[in-house]
């Protein structure tokens, strides 16, 4: 069982921060559209215990090819940053597996798409987003709190506070 171990960080721009990367010689990974399919019980029982169902779809703007994925995420566990359990499985067709979910009795209760560049740096990954309704963001990922902690303040975000 993994565990995903992410902050997610409000910011203005993400020029300083791409900027901060380059710098560091981080390697610069891709940029995508995702298309987020989240899933749940039709009682909505399944986010209502904390868990997640998504399918993502990658739409690859410049940088390596990326695969469907379907993701299970267990309920977040107490840590200083989100954590929690993380199931992931590279799928051929997205399109397939949301009509065998569907089939299964799970409904698309959320879809959204986010545009977004990813970097790796030191054993991080570090994604710019953004969504129009919530503005940008930078998550940084990776299995250790000190790992992040120190990209983070690499990066010029150590004083951020952590979004949901």
């Amino acid at each position: 069982m993994a565990i995903e171990l992410e902050v997610k960080l409000s910011v203005e721009s993400h020029e300083a921060v791409r900027a901060a990367l380059v710098r560091l010689a981080a390697e610069y990974v891709c940029c995508v559209v995702e298309s987020n399919s989240i899933l749940d019980r039709p009682d909505g029982s399944f986010r209502a215990q904390g868990k997640a169902l998504r399918v993502r779809a990658f739409h690859v703007l410049d940088g390596l090819p990326k695969r469907a994925v379907l993701t299970y995420k267990g309920p977040v566990k107490a840590s200083r940053f989100k954590a929690r359990e993380e199931r992931e499985v590279d799928v051929g067709n997205a399109h397939a597996v949301l009509d065998i979910l569907e089939a299964a009795g799970f409904k698309v209760s959320m879809f959204f798409e986010k545009r977004g560049g990813t970097w790796r740096i030191d054993s991080c990954l570090v994604e710019l987003g953004g969504l129009a309704i919530f503005g940008k963001f930078v998550e940084v990922e990776e299995p250790t709190e000190d790992a992040i902690i120190t990209v983070q303040d690499k990066l010029g975000l150590g004083d951020l506070e952590h979004v949901e």
